[in-house]
C-alpha cells in the first residue's frame, strides 16, 4: 500500500491583477498533473498570499522532487516578473502630477530643473519598482509534506530545511503555513521598508533646513504659486499615506515576531538559525521614521503656506534651493506611495494556534460542539473586495453565545464588529466556518428558512433607525407583526410598549416629527413588539448624545432583565460596554478579549 504525502506552493500575489493569479494556478495545477501525477490541485487563499496543494497518490524519487522544485521556482518568478511589468505599465498610465511645476519653472528660467526632476522621478520608481520585485519573488515558499518526517522538506528562498522528527504542534507541516510566510515576507519587507523611510527623511531634512532660512514675511513669485499650492497637496496626502504604512509595519513586525519564535522551536537547525531576526527593533526603528516624517510635514507645512501671501521677495538663491526642495521632496513622496500602494493589504491575520489561517478551504465540516450554545460561530472568517482592493474583515472568529447573555461586541472601526454581527444573525455568510442557531446550521440553511428563522427569532436596531417615513410611530412597531401574522394580544401591547421606551404619547406621530433619541426608542420597541428570541443591536448609542445613548442603554438593560432576552450588541463606545454581562474585544477582524463579567 502506497503511503500519501502532499505537495505545498505559496506564494504572495497581488489582487490587482487576478488574471495573473489565476494563470500561474493553472501553470501549477499542470505542473502537478504531468509531474507528480496528482489529481487536480487545491488553491486556498491565505490573505495577500496563495496557498496551492496537490496530494500525491505515490511518493516521487529524488530526481522527480528536484525537477519539480526548479520548475516551481521558474512558474513563480515568471509570476512576480509579470506583476513587475504590470505596475510599470500602470504607473506610466497614471501620468505625472509634476508637469504642473513645467511652466512655473519656465517662468522663473529653472527649465533643466524640471527635466533633472522628471529623471529623477524615473529613477525613483525604477527603485522602487525593482525592489517590490524583489520582495515579491522571494514571496515564493515551497513544502514537501512526507510521511515518516524524514521526507519534510520545506524550501525558502535562501535556504532548504529538513526535520530531525515530529513537529510537536502539528503531525504535519501545514499547520506552520501561516508563520513560514508571514516570516518570509517580513525578512524581505522590513528591512526595505526602513531603508525606504530613511531616504525619505533625508529629504525631508533638508526641507526643513530650508524653511529654517525663511522670513516670516517672505513670499515666492507669482509664477511659483500654483506649484507651491499643488506641492502642499501632495505632502497632505503623503501624511495618510504614512498613517497606513506606519500601521501596517506594526502589524507585520507584531505578527512576525511571533512567528519567527515559533518557528526557531521546530526540531529543524536550519530553521532555528534562520528564524533568528538579525534586528528585532526593526519595526520600532521604522515606526520612529515614519513618525519624524509625518512631523515634518506638520511642522514645515503652514511655514510654506505662508510664502502664499507673504510680502518680501524670496530672492534667487532661495527661490532656487525651494524649487529643488519641491523636486526632492515630491520624488521621494512618490516612492513611498509607490511602496505603501503596493503592501497596503499585508498579511492582517495574527498566526492561528488551529494553524493554516486560510480563507477558504475545501471540503471543511463543521457541528454543533457546545450543547449550552443559543449561537455557536466557528472559525468564521470573511473578506470584501472594494475595487482592486481586499478588506478582511473577519480572521478566525470563534463565538459561543448563551440563552440571556448580554453581550457587547466592541472595537475599534474596521475591526469587523458589524460584519461578525451580520454573520450571527443570519445577515450574512462566512468565506469559511459555520455559524449554528440552537443547533441549526444557519450557513447551509436555503434562504426561505433562513428567513423564516430570522422573522420568527430575531429582531434589529439599527444606528440609523432604519424607520418607515409614511408609518405613525405605532404603525412603524406593528411592522413586524403584519410581517409575521403573530396574535392580536401582541398588537393590543403596542401603545403600552411604547409608553414603557418613554414615547406613549407620539405613538401617532411620523418619525419626521420624533427627535433622534426619540425615533431610537420607536426602533426598540419595534425590535421588542414580537418578543424576540434574540435582538442584534449594531451602534444603537452612535448617533445620540452621550446623555440620550446611555437613557437608551438603561432602557435595553430594563428589558433585558425583565426577560432574559439574549442581546448582542455592536459599539466602539467603551462606556456602553458596562451594560453587558460580557465583553468581547474584536482588533484586526480577531478577538482579542474576552472578559467576564
Amino acid at each position: 500500500m502506497s503511503e500519501k504525502g502532499t505537495y505545498m506552493v505559496a506564494t504572495l500575489v497581488d489582487w490587482q491583477y487576478p488574471e495573473a493569479v489565476d494563470k500561474t494556478y493553472k501553470k501549477l495545477t499542470k505542473l502537478y498533473k504531468k509531474k507528480l501525477g496528482g489529481k487536480k490541485g487545491r488553491k486556498n487563499q491565505l490573505n495577500t498570499f496563495v496557498v496551492t496543494e496537490v496530494t500525491l497518490q505515490t511518493l516521487p524519487d529524488r530526481e522527480t522532487r528536484v525537477e519539480v522544485e526548479e520548475e516551481t521556482k521558474k512558474i513563480l518568478k515568471d509570476y512576480a516578473d509579470t506583476i513587475a511589468d504590470l505596475h510599470h505599465t500602470e504607473y506610466a498610465k497614471q501620468g505625472d502630477i509634476a508637469k504642473t511645476y513645467r511652466k512655473s519653472f519656465t517662468d522663473i528660467g529653472k527649465a533643466p530643473l524640471f527635466e533633472k526632476y522628471l529623471n529623477s522621478k524615473n529613477e525613483k520608481y525604477t527603485e522602487i519598482e525593482k525592489e517590490i520585485e524583489r520582495v515579491g519573488a522571494a514571496g515564493g515558499v515551497i513544502i514537501w509534506d512526507m510521511p515518516g518526517y524524514k521526507g519534510d522538506k520545506l524550501i525558502l528562498p535562501e535556504l532548504v530545511v529538513r526535520f530531525e522528527g515530529a513537529l510537536d504542534e502539528s503531525e504535519d507541516l501545514l499547520g506552520v503555513v501561516d508563520e513560514v510566510l508571514i516570516a518570509n515576507f517580513a525578512r524581505r519587507f522590513l528591512p526595505s521598508s526602513l531603508t525606504i523611510i530613511e531616504n525619505a527623511n533625508l529629504v525631508f531634512d533638508r526641507l526643513e533646513i530650508f524653511t529654517s532660512k525663511l522670513d516670516k514675511e517672505s513670499k515666492i513669485p507669482d509664477e511659483l504659486k500654483i506649484s507651491l499650492q499643488t506641492f502642499i497637496g501632495v505632502i497632505s496626502g503623503i501624511q495618510e499615506v504614512l498613517k497606513l504604512f506606519k500601521r501596517e509595519v506594526l502589524k507585520v513586525h507584531l505578527t512576525a515576531t511571533e512567528a519567527f519564535d515559533f518557528l526557531g522551536s521546530l526540531p529543524s537547525p536550519e530553521l532555528k538559525e534562520w528564524s533568528q531576526i538579525k534586528n528585532p527593533k526593526i519595526g520600532e526603528e521604522i515606526v520612529e521614521h515614519i513618525d519624524k516624517a509625518m512631523d515634518l510635514i506638520v511642522k514645515n507645512k503652514p511655514i510654506l503656506r505662508k510664502l502664499l501671501t507673504g510680502k518680501v521677495d524670496l530672492g534667487q538663491a532661495l527661490t532656487e534651493e525651494l524649487v529643488i526642495n519641491l523636486m526632492e521632496v515630491e520624488v521621494e513622496a512618490g516612492g513611498l506611495l509607490v511602496w505603501v500602494h503596493r503592501f497596503q493589504q499585508l498579511p492582517s491575520f495574527s498566526t492561528l494556534d488551529e494553524g493554516i489561517a486560510y480563507e477558504e478551504v475545501e471540503g471543511e465540516a463543521y457541528w454543533p460542539k457546545d450543547k449550552d450554545a443559543l449561537i455557536e460561530g466557528q472559525f468564521l472568517f470573511k473578506t470584501f473586495t472594494r475595487g482592486k482592493s481586499y478588506i478582511y474583515a473577519l480572521r478566525g472568529v470563534d463565538l459561543n453565545i448563551k440563552q440571556g447573555e448580554f453581550i457587547v461586541i466592541r472595537g475599534p472601526s474596521g475591526a469587523g464588529k458589524t460584519t461578525l454581527l451580520n454573520m450571527l444573525a443570519g445577515l450574512d455568510t462566512p468565506g469559511r466556518g459555520a455559524v449554528f442557531f440552537d443547533g441549526e446550521d444557519v450557513v447551509h440553511m436555503k434562504d426561505k428558512f433562513r428567513s423564516k428563522l430570522r422573522r420568527e427569532n430575531f429582531s434589529f436596531i439599527f444606528q440609523s433607525y432604519a424607520l418607515i417615513p409614511h408609518l405613525t410611530a405605532f404603525e412603524n412597531t406593528k411592522l413586524p407583526l403584519d410581517l409575521t401574522g403573530f396574535s392580536a394580544e401582541l398588537v393590543e401591547g403596542i401603545q403600552q410598549l411604547l409608553t414603557d421606551v418613554g414615547i406613549g404619547e407620539f405613538g401617532d406621530h411620523k418619525p419626521a416629527l420624533l427627535s433622534g433619541g426619540q425615533m431610537q426608542r420607536l426602533g426598540i420597541a419595534r425590535a421588542l413588539v414580537n418578543r424576540p428570541k434574540v435582538l442584534f443591536a449594531d451602534e444603537p448609542t452612535g448617533d445620540l448624545d452621550e446623555q440620550t445613548g446611555l437613557a437608551v442603554m438603561e432602557l435595553l438593560k430594563k428589558y433585558h432583565e425583565e426577560s432574559n432576552m439574549t442581546i448582542v450588541l455592536v459599539t466602539h463606545d467603551e462606556k456602553v460596554a458596562k451594560y453587558a454581562t460580557r465583553e468581547i474585544f474584536l482588533m484586526d477582524g480577531r478577538i482579542v478579549e474576552n472578559l467576564e463579567e
